[in-house]
């Protein structure tokens, strides 16, 4: 059996078969390629979150033990007076603001908050 000269036609690649490849690898590569850009940014903003709530707690857990009725008249939270402070953990510094309100929002009872920023990048 020899060959014809339509089945010898349809055994090489045309050129626009190759184009057609070439675009579908490269449309599926820019997916993966995004797709792991993605899943980097929400790793770092789930780094940041976790950060934030862990350096809270590091913020919060002295003042409660400052709820004190003895010394509530020379505490930072008696005299409505804490000290803002810098946080570095891993090349970034977190500002620590604190906001001491007496009477809110009931007389008698004092309000703190508490405003965790952060003003660099860390190196990652």
């Amino acid at each position: 059996m020899g060959l014809t000269k339509n089945s010898q036609k349809n055994q090489g690649v045309t050129f626009i078969e190759l184009l057609v490849s070439i675009i579908i690898l490269a449309a599926t590569i820019s997916g993966i390629i995004s797709l792991f850009a993605s899943a980097k940014r929400w790793i770092e903003v789930s780094h940041s979150r976790m950060t934030m709530g862990e350096i809270g707690k590091l913020v919060l857990d002295p003042l409660q033990m400052q709820v004190n009725q003895d010394d509530w008249g020379t505490n930072c939270l008696g005299t409505g007076v804490c000290t803002d402070q810098v946080i570095q953990i891993q090349s970034r510094d977190y500002n620590v603001q604190y906001f001491v309100e007496p009477n809110q929002p009931i007389t008698n009872i004092t309000r703190a908050r508490i405003l965790i920023t952060w003003t660099n990048e860390p190196d990652l």
